[in-house]
């Protein structure tokens, strides 16, 4: 079945950046997307195996597009490392 994860362009969209923090078995991913009308997105999913990521999520579930500063802030809050935030600035952009 397809995702916004797996396959985003399914869903209008290509993927910016994602980051995950699950080991072994299990995800904890966050990731970034951009609509062909360039509006920004973001979701996080996380797991065991057994489901597959994002697979409740649609572009319903996203909601509002999302300012940089509404992604930046959010990454952070969900606990990405210093060197994820430089990948996903330079992946927007931003510097």
């Amino acid at each position: 079945m397809p995702t916004i994860y797996n396959a985003p362009e399914d869903f209008g969209l290509e993927l910016v950046w994602s980051g995950d923090k699950g080991d072994g078995n299990d995800f904890n991913i966050f990731l970034v997307l951009r609509s062909k009308s360039g509006n920004l997105y973001y979701d996080q999913d996380s797991g065991c195996s057994c489901p597959s990521p994002f697979e409740d999520s649609n572009l319903e579930t996203l909601g509002l597009p999302k300012t940089l500063e509404d992604i930046l802030h959010a990454a952070t809050e969900w606990g990405a490392s210093q060197t994820q935030i430089r990948e996903l600035k330079d992946a927007l952009g931003v510097r």
